[in-house]
Parts: C-alpha cells; sequence; structure tokens
C-alpha cells in the first residue's frame, strides 16, 4: 500500500505506505493452491483514463442492486505507453458502483480545480484509508463507511514507513441512493489512537457483516506488528455510528461495552480481509501475513470464531518476477462471484514509487477464483 505526495497535482516523491511489513514466518498448509486465475475484473478495473491506478480494493451490496467498490489510494490521469503520464494526481480514496455482476464500473472521486479523495479527511495533516467495511442500514437511509485515519509518525527517517493509524471513523453518507457524485456525507469519530503511546494499536471496520438488525465489526490488533489478531464487535445496526451501542467480544465468551476488553479470535492476520457467510458457516480471506504470496482461507461455525487453521488456496505469481514486487490485501467479492466459488482480488505494488509509475499494469488488483473444495479440505 503506497502512496504518494501531490505537488502542483502531478505525482512527487514517495510519501507513505502500509503499515509496517514484516517476514512471513507460519507456513499453512496446502504446498500447492490450486486457485485459477480469473480476468474479468481484473480488465474491468484496468482504465488507461481516469482513475489507472489503486490500493485496496473492497466492494459491498448496496439496495437497487448496485455494488459499491472501495479504493484506497488512487492515480488519476492517463497512462501512455504504459505508463502513467505526467499530470497524474494521486488521489487518498476513491470509488466506483456497478450493477449486479455486470463488469461495467463508473469511477469517483472528489472534483475540483484538481482531483481529490471521494472523502477527506478534515483533520490536519491526517487521510483516510478505505479498509473495506460498511453498512446501508436500510434500503433507503444512510449509508456508513469506515475510513481508519492515517497521519505521520514524524519519523523521516523511516522512510515510506513514516506512518501510522490515528484511529477510526464512520463516513455517514446521508444520500447513497443517489450517484456518488452527489452525496452528502460527514465524518464521525469512532475510536481514537494514542498514537502508540501505550503500545497497544487497534483498528475498527477492517470488514463488516450484517445479519438480521445487527451488524459485526471486525478490527486488527497491531500491537505485535509481526503477529496480528483478528477482534470482534457487535451493534444494533441503526446504532452503528453510537460508541456507546458497540459490545467487544471479550475473555471467556463475554460481550463489554469497553474497547480495550476486546481479546484475539485469531492470530496470524493482516491487516485487510474479508469474512462472507456461506452456506452454514463463514470463510475468512487474507493474504498471507507480513507480505506473504499467498491467499489464505480460514472457516467458523460461528462468525466470532474459533477459526480454523490458514489454507492456502493460492500463490500469486508476480511477487516471484521481481523481488520490488509486493502482493497484499486479498479480499472476497461475493456481490459478483456469482457460482463457482468465491471471486478474490489482492493488490500488486511495488517499492520502487518510480518502477510502479513506470509500468502501470503493477498499481492494479488481481482477481482469482477460489472454489469452495479448496478450503473445504483436510
Amino acid at each position: 500500500m503506497l502512496a504518494w505526495c501531490v505537488a502542483g497535482g502531478a505525482l512527487g516523491q514517495t510519501e507513505r505506505d502500509q503499515p509496517v511489513a514484516d517476514i512471513a514466518t507460519a507456513r499453512p498448509a496446502c504446498a500447492s493452491p490450486t486457485g485459477v486465475a480469473d480476468e474479468t475484473w481484473s480488465r474491468a478495473l484496468a482504465r488507461d483514463q481516469g482513475l489507472t491506478g489503486f490500493d485496496g480494493c473492497a466492494s459491498f451490496s448496496l439496495s437497487g442492486g448496485r455494488v459499491l467498490w472501495l479504493f484506497s489510494d488512487s492515480i488519476v490521469g492517463r497512462v501512455e505507453n504504459g505508463k502513467h503520464a505526467p499530470g497524474a494526481t494521486i488521489v487518498n480514496n476513491a470509488v466506483a458502483i456497478t450493477h449486479g455482476s455486470d463488469a461495467s464500473p463508473a469511477f469517483f472521486w472528489g472534483r475540483g480545480e484538481k482531483p481529490r479523495a471521494m472523502f477527506p479527511c478534515v483533520r490536519a495533516g491526517e487521510w483516510y484509508w478505505l479498509p473495506g467495511g460498511a453498512v446501508e442500514v436500510h434500503a433507503q437511509g444512510p449509508l456508513v463507511i469506515f475510513g481508519a485515519r492515517m497521519g505521520r509518525r514524524g519519523k523521516p527517517d523511516a522512510g515510506v514507513w513514516d506512518f501510522e493509524g490515528r484511529g477510526s471513523d464512520a463516513i455517514i453518507v446521508e444520500n447513497p441512493q443517489d450517484g456518488p457524485e452527489a452525496w452528502r456525507w460527514y465524518a464521525l469519530d469512532l475510536f481514537g489512537s494514542d498514537g502508540g503511546k501505550t503500545g497497544c494499536r487497534r483498528a475498527w471496520g477492517a470488514a463488516t457483516v450484517r445479519e438480521g438488525d445487527t451488524t459485526w465489526i471486525f478490527g486488527i490488533d497491531s500491537t505485535d506488528a509481526w503477529h496480528k489478531s483478528l477482534l470482534v464487535a457487535r451493534c444494533p445496526t441503526g446504532l452503528i455510528a453510537c460508541r456507546d451501542a458497540w459490545r467487544f467480544r471479550a475473555a471467556d465468551g463475554a460481550w463489554s461495552a469497553s474497547p480495550q476488553d476486546a481479546i484475539a479470535v485469531c492470530d496470524d492476520m493482516a491487516d485487510e480481509f474479508t469474512i462472507t457467510r456461506v452456506n452454514d458457516g463463514y470463510v475468512l480471506i487474507h493474504m498471507e501475513a507480513n507480505l506473504g504470496k499467498r491467499v489464505l482461507v480460514r472457516r467458523a461455525a460461528a462468525i466470532d470464531g474459533p477459526w480454523s487453521e490458514a489454507r492456502a488456496v493460492y500463490t500469486a505469481p508476480e511477487a516471484s518476477s521481481d523481488s520490488r514486487i509486493m502482493v497484499y490485501a486479498a479480499k472476497a467479492h461475493p456481490e459478483v462471484s456469482g457460482e463457482g466459488g468465491l471471486l478474490v482480488s489482492y493488490c500488486v505494488n511495488s517499492t520502487d514509487f518510480w518502477h510502479m509509475l513506470g509500468d502501470a499494469t503493477i498499481y492494479r488488483a488481481r482477481f482469482v477464483r477460489v472454489r469452495e473444495t479448496e478450503w473445504q479440505g483436510d
């Protein structure tokens, strides 16, 4: 997850990146993953004009058969001769709308004298990363999108890793029934961060699952950057923007009103993931921890776990071709999967900013189809 500063509306020097990545340690089961690349959506999201590159790739069903796509740092401009052309601009987040399984997205970002984020953060020096959590309260009601607030750590010697999470906001879209170009929205602070002063780093809203009148909200505890863990909370859907209504999965199966009481329900996680209801259980999709190359699947009978051991279902080939390439942020897209398993995306990027600029195929998502038999194995 790289992002860059914008100077004069053009791409500038490397500015910020994803949370610190480390070397993968565990080797999940399945030595020969058998997921199959699916080019339909890879091609659909690859544009030579407009939104030509992006980080993060999450989808969510809206009423009326629409599908909302959430992107974080994105490039707006043109591609010429396979490269991002001069004058391109980085915006911190953008969205797209598709209809049903039709792979014909319409992209949106903030308009003005020059492109800007769809959801600019009002706090000076901060920006929103859209990890993927979203809830439509009801068909004619507001849409809640979780925004992870990001900011500088103030450590220039950290280079591209000079950033930190500042907490989680609820971005409330008042009129999601209209097109994104007409959206009216505001943000509410949900859970702040002390910038790591106590050594505890937690973020909420990476993924959501709505079941009836309850919404389940998932977070990541990255206090130990080498071994991140999954957290679970629940809330009445109509009160999701009210902090006092949240309850957190605590020790011994209890539910607490204090986020500090939330316990890990799954270890060796990545920052971005999805949880999907499949048949009578749940499927957790994420990339191998610490910038590993494999897409992993876990299963659970209950939404708050316990989760099975990770099973590798696909190995991303891009990272094997160049040591600068990294792959991450695997997520399922049940909204457009159709029959034959889950459609899963993962992001491709380079640790070399100029390498990415010079090859427009890098900064885009790849899609793979994962069949149910692949995560039901022994």
